[in-house]
C-alpha cells in the first residue's frame, strides 16, 4: 500500500515506511494513526483502489482499512472493487453520507450499450435480434460480453448471429469455473449444483432439493454474519445448512442471483450460471441422484399448489 502511495508521491508516508522496516513492528494503532496523519499532508487530490476486496479476510487489514475510513484523509478517494460487500460497517459509512455504492443493477449494460460494445469489438453493428438474444443469455453482464466477443473473434465471427451465440460460450464458462464455483466450500457447491434444476427457488425449496435431504454427504452449515461487520460473507462448516443461509450467502457473495421480489423470498439464477451449474451437475451425479433432485422439487411444488412445476419435475425425474 505505501509503495502504491510513493508511486504518485515519492516524499509520502515516509515515517511509516520506516516504522514497517523496524526491528518489531509497531501496534496496529499505531501504524494507522501514522499512516493517517502522513497522507492527511498530501495536499494534491488522489485516487487509492483495491481490487478484489472479497480476499481479504485478514481482521488486521480489515482493522486497518475501518481506522482509515473512521478518519479519512482530506485528499484521498478510496475505491473499493469487490464481488461481495466488503467485510467493514456500510451502515456507519451510509449514515455518516461517506460511501458512493455502485451494485450490479448500475453496472449491467443496456442494449445500447451492448450494441455499441458488439460493434466497438467485432467492427461490425450487430443486428437488433443479436443484441436481444444477448441481452437474454447474459443479462447485460459486462464480463461475459467481453468473453462472448474473445470467442467470436478467435472463431473468426465479426457477424455475430444468436446461433453463433450459442456455440460462443467457452470462455464464458471457463471464467465461471475458475472464478466462481471451484473457489466455493463444498457445502455450497453441492447446494448451487442442485438447486440448478429450478427455474426460480425460495429458501424452503432449496432445502427439500438440496439443504435438507437425508444424504447430505458434506453439507456444511452457513454460519449468522459476524454482527460487528456490514456486509460479511457468510462462513461455512461441514455439518448442516439450511435454505435461508444459503439464500443468505448467495446475496451476501453476489453470486450471480436475481431477487425477484421485494420480499427477499424469491431469486433465480443468471441464465448462463445457471448453464454451468446444470452441466456440472449431470457431470457429478450420476443420473439416477439427479432424478432423485427433481423428484424432491416435484413433492415441494406438489405439496405448495404449484401444480405446472410439479408435474414438469416429476416427468424429468422420469416419474411418469
Amino acid at each position: 500500500l505505501l509503495v502504491a502511495i510513493q508511486t504518485m508521491f515519492p516524499d509520502a508516508v515516509l515515517e511509516t515506511s520506516a516504522m514497517l522496516n523496524a526491528v518489531r513492528l509497531p501496534p496496529l494503532a499505531v501504524l494507522a494513526r501514522s499512516l493517517i496523519n502522513e497522507l492527511d499532508q498530501i495536499e494534491q487530490p488522489f485516487i487509492m483502489a483495491l481490487d478484489d476486496c472479497h480476499h481479504i479476510r485478514e481482521v488486521e487489514i480489515l482493522d486497518l482499512l475501518t481506522e482509515l475510513l473512521r478518519h479519512p484523509p482530506r485528499a484521498l478517494h478510496l475505491v473499493l472493487a469487490s464481488r461481495s460487500d466488503p467485510l467493514l460497517s456500510l451502515t456507519t459509512l451510509r449514515a455518516r453520507g461517506q460511501v458512493t455504492e455502485m451494485r450490479a443493477p448500475e453496472l449491467r449494460f443496456t442494449e445500447a450499450e451492448t450494441a455499441a460494445f458488439l460493434e466497438q469489438h467485432l467492427e461490425t453493428p450487430a443486428d437488433d435480434r443479436t443484441v436481444s438474444a444477448l441481452m437474454e443469455r447474459l443479462g447485460g453482464w459486462v464480463t461475459g460480453l467481453r468473453l462472448l466477443t474473445l470467442s467470436l473473434r478467435h472463431r473468426g465471427s465479426t457477424s455475430p448471429t444468436p446461433d453463433h451465440l450459442r456455440g460462443s460460450v467457452t470462455y464464458v464458462t471457463d471464467y465461471l469455473m475458475a472464478e466462481v464455483l471451484e473457489g466455493q466450500p463444498r457445502a455450497i457447491r453441492d447446494c448451487l449444483l442442485r438447486t440448478s434444476i429450478l427455474d426460480r427457488f425460495c429458501a424452503p425449496l432449496v432445502e427439500a432439493v438440496s439443504c435438507g435431504r437425508d444424504d447430505r454427504r458434506g453439507l456444511g452449515k452457513t454460519q449468522a454474519p459476524d454482527d460487528s461487520r456490514d456486509g460479511v460473507a457468510a462462513r461455512t462448516s461441514e455439518q448442516d445448512l439450511d435454505g435461508g443461509a444459503f439464500l443468505d450467502w448467495l446475496e451476501t457473495a453476489n453470486l450471480f442471483v436475481t431477487r425477484l421480489d421485494d420480499r427477499h423470498e424469491w431469486y433465480r439464477y443468471h441464465p448462463l450460471f445457471r448453464e454451468l451449474l446444470r452441466g456440472q451437475l449431470v457431470k457429478r451425479l450420476d443420473a439416477g441422484d439427479v432424478a432423485a433432485v427433481h423428484q424432491r422439487a416435484s413433492a415441494w411444488y406438489a405439496q405448495n399448489g404449484y401444480l405446472e412445476e410439479a408435474l414438469w419435475h416429476a416427468l424429468e425425474a422420469g416419474d411418469t
